[in-house]
């Protein structure tokens, strides 16, 4: 069907650029972005003060948390494509060593690929 990987990834991104609707809402897209921002920020200030590993777990945790219910407010449909996303991209970031491109780098292509803004 393609003669590469890269065909098959430059199809994927297309028709998730045409949809006409973003699998994340505009309208969720900035509590979605400012949760990430927050999981940075506390992720770099627990390595900072060296915290116990109850209190990093805990962070998680709580990370967990508002994500899930972050992603609960999706509606159904967009759900299920984003679940089918992630489970493909973390197919692809489990074989990083050969196709260099762990979690990191495929946030970046998908960011920059999508125009989300």
């Amino acid at each position: 069907m393609f003669s590469s990987s890269h065909e098959a990834a430059c199809v994927l991104k297309a028709y998730f650029r045409q949809l006409q609707d973003p699998i994340i809402p505009q309208d969720k897209f900035v509590t979605f972005t400012k949760a990430a921002a927050d999981w940075r920020k506390n992720e770099n200030k627990s390595t900072v003060d060296n915290g116990t590993s109850t209190k990093l777990a805990m962070n998680t945790q709580k990370r967990i948390d508002q994500y899930s219910n972050l992603v609960g407010q999706l509606p159904h449909s967009n759900l299920i494509v984003l679940h089918y996303l992630m489970w493909f991209l973390s197919k692809v970031a489990a074989q990083s060593e050969k196709n260099k491109m762990p979690e990191y780098n495929l946030a970046i292509v998908w960011y920059i690929s999508n125009n989300f803004e």
